[in-house]
């Protein structure tokens, strides 16, 4: 099993860049997280820098963790962002966590910071958003593809900086033979990207730099002058 990393961080139009990315390599493995801070709360860089780093440092202990594992994980680090609060309002960040290890694969995510998966070239997985927006595609009011023009884009159900707040976590996958890819990724990268644009951008690409160089490049195509910060990690694995 061969893994190789790549990610960025860009403050976009923000006066301050309030994501952060981390990853790390562990024995058979890579653990990876994207985190975003929530501006409006205060300390919003702080808040995704505390829940990155706690997320990345947990190495594999034995094996693939399992899913109690991971919530273990996202509580120890809601826990120590919660002890840096001044009140309620403040310190809130999104988090999404990957972890590869003996030819398998897990994730978990709270907030609207995603994860999408490739399968030799195809979308394979993605996460849902706890958002507002994510509840109308839920109820059918609109489709996926019409989340980043919503009203309730903005209004996030569950984040990190909250009591009892725990991660979805997606069951263990199998790594078949063959090309897998996983971007983690905050919204302003993805709000300005179909799914489909993602996928065939691999396609055309099939090398980590020149991947993350196409999806910023089509952002910032689209995106206002003012946007938000936009951040990745994308990692790639040949079974």
């Amino acid at each position: 099993m061969r893994i190789d990393v790549d990610c960025y961080s860009d403050i976009g139009g923000r006066p301050e860049n309030e994501d952060t990315v981390g990853h790390w390599p562990v024995k058979n493995g890579i653990v990876a997280a994207v985190a975003d801070g929530l501006g409006g709360q205060g300390d919003g860089k702080a808040a995704s820098d505390i829940v990155c780093r706690s997320l990345v440092g947990h190495g594999i202990e034995n094996g693939l963790p399992d899913k109690e594992t991971i919530v273990r994980y996202f509580t120890q680090a809601n826990r120590e962002l919660m002890s840096k609060q001044q009140n309620s309002f403040h310190m809130k960040t999104t988090a999404v966590y990957l972890c590869v290890a003996q030819e398998q694969a897990v994730w978990a995510h709270i907030g609207d910071s995603r994860l999408y998966h490739l399968y030799n070239g195809k979308l394979s997985h993605y996460t849902l958003d706890h958002s507002a927006s994510q509840l109308a595609v839920y109820m059918g009011e609109i489709e996926r593809s019409e989340i980043p023009k919503h009203s309730g884009r903005s209004r996030l159900l569950h984040a990190m900086g909250v009591a009892d707040e725990q991660p979805d976590v997606h069951d263990p996958i199998r790594l078949e033979r063959g090309e897998h890819v996983f971007l983690l990724c905050s919204d302003g990268l993805w709000e300005y990207l179909s799914d489909e644009e993602i996928a065939e951008a691999w396609k055309r690409t099939k090398k980590l730099e020149p991947y993350l160089k196409l999806l910023r490049s089509l952002k910032s195509s689209r995106s206002p002058e003012d946007c938000d910060n936009n951040s990745a990690v994308v990692v790639s694995v040949e079974v």
